[in-house]
């Protein structure tokens, strides 16, 4: 494992105090949407229960007094008020109050009173029946009051109110009783709110733990471990994710090694190749340098000017080997640059005393060993047979190498002098000699064709294929 990465272990603690924290928080909430659920549920039936107390109350007292109201018969009205408020439940008042004039018998649970002209105190300002929580209207101190004004009337004309006064003792202890009842659930709920956060922090952590495991086995170089986690949830869909990652990429560490591999293999072969191409240079330098000696030391012309052109062909092959080491591509080789060597070393060799002008135009042509060779060899013989014939001594020329892709694989070399030419039957100088035949042999080689051409000077064109590397064993 990697000694930089620090292992941290789950800290399931943690979770289950989070998980305890959210559960608690939604139990908690829950209970005080349902408390208020239930208080107001509460109120609002309490209140309609008191109203229809009150409505029943003053509808009751308007059929048993509304005759002695109309006659006045106070008397009688009193005492059936007062019976009420002794019978009636947590009733505190009931008034009586005439509209013509406000006159009110008010009756309490102590005695009764009159109070006369009290203006709108019993008045209310809708003639309507109507309930109302209100501060109390005779005592201040007391708790506020359900409220309730019955109109009552006599052969069809309105007479005044029947106002009762119910206490809220019921209203508030049935609030007293929903909140006594959520204040019992509460405990229940936490405790169920701590087990779920219990229950749902372990069955977290199990596969957190797990990922946690998976993570260090990789980042210590582990690809073929697996995460084994089974869950149909997202948890689960990580972990697959997670596995098939690891897959990828011990797919993609193969691929990798195996390229690097390759790449390692092809740079050894080419600096194995490269310095198989110098050590053929070297050898066909020394070969050619002892040519050049042993040239010196004979003294028949013809015998010197043999070792001489072979010392040329050897070095036209090993300046292939030298463009080719010195090269970055080592199974092709510019024909431009090789030729432009090779024709500049036969023009200052060759040329003596003479100005040679050499002009060497080729483009986009680039040429294996097996093809390159030949050609170098075709271009030593035919640039060297124009530096011998072409010009005679003492008189200035010029040497025009050319080549161009002929398409289909095929190339078009023309080698061309402004000299003397070739005579009337355009054929070429010394047809039998050696080098001649080392052209057409040459030129067969790369199943090419070759013309001579006789005007102002001669031009051979030169068209051929591009040699099909064979491996040889």
């Amino acid at each position: 494992m990697n000694p930089n990465i620090t292992s941290i272990k789950p800290r399931g603690i943690g979770i289950f105090i989070k998980s305890a924290a959210v559960s608690s928080l939604i139990a908690l909430m829950a209970l005080a949407v349902f408390a208020w659920t239930m208080i107001r549920y509460e109120q609002t039936n309490i209140f309609k229960q008191i109203e229809e107390r009150g409505n029943l109350l003053a509808a009751s007292l308007d059929r048993v007094t509304a005759n002695a109201i109309v006659a006045e018969d106070w008397e009688s009205v009193i005492s059936q008020c007062l019976k009420m408020i002794e019978s009636g439940e947590h009733v505190d008042y009931i008034v009586v109050t005439r509209k013509s004039d406000g006159f009110s018998l008010v009756h309490t649970t102590d005695n009764w009173t009159l109070e006369d002209q009290v203006g709108e105190k019993w008045q209310p300002t809708d003639y309507q029946n109507q309930a109302s929580l209100r501060a109390h209207p005779l005592d201040a101190n007391k708790d506020e009051v359900l409220h309730y004004s019955y109109v009552f009337s006599y052969s069809g004309i309105d007479w005044g109110w029947i106002h009762v006064g119910i206490t809220l003792e019921d209203y508030h202890q049935s609030i007293q009783d929903v909140v006594g009842i959520v204040i019992k659930l509460t405990l229940p709920a936490l405790v169920l709110a701590l087990l779920a956060a219990f229950a749902f922090a372990r069955q977290l952590t199990r596969p957190i733990s797990e990922l946690q495991q998976f993570a260090e086995k990789v980042a210590g170089g582990d690809l073929d471990h697996q995460v084994a986690v089974k869950s149909h949830d997202e948890v689960g869909a990580l972990a697959a994710a997670m596995n098939q990652m690891t897959h990828r990429l011990k797919e993609s560490q193969r691929r990798l090694q195996e390229s690097l591999q390759l790449k390692a293999q092809a740079r050894e072969k080419d600096v194995l190749l490269k310095e198989i191409h110098h050590r053929v240079k070297n050898n066909m330098q020394i070969l050619s340098s002892l040519l050049r000696m042993q040239a010196r030391q004979v003294d028949g012309d013809s015998v010197r000017s043999f070792l001489m052109e072979s010392e040329s062909r050897i070095r036209s092959m090993g300046l292939i080997h030298e463009k080719l080491y010195q090269s970055n591509n080592i199974s092709e080789i510019d024909l431009s640059s090789y030729l432009q060597t090779l024709a500049g070393e036969l023009v200052r060799m060759q040329s003596a005393n003479r100005e040679i002008d050499l002009q060497i135009d080729v483009r986009d042509v680039e040429l294996g060993l097996d093809t390159a060779m030949p050609c170098g060899l075709i271009v030593n013989e035919l640039v060297s047979n124009a530096l011998k014939y072409a010009f005679p001594e003492g008189t200035e020329g010029q040497i025009k190498i050319e080549s161009r892709p002929a398409g289909n694989g095929r190339y078009h070399l023309t080698v061309a002098d402004n000299g003397v030419g070739l005579g009337k039957e355009a054929k070429p100088v010394r047809e039998g000699s050696l080098g001649t035949q080392l052209v057409s042999m040459l030129v067969d080689q790369l199943d090419g064709e070759i013309s001579y051409h006789n005007g102002v000077g001669t031009r051979v064109e030169i068209e051929f294929s591009e040699s099909e590397y064979t491996e040889r064993m």
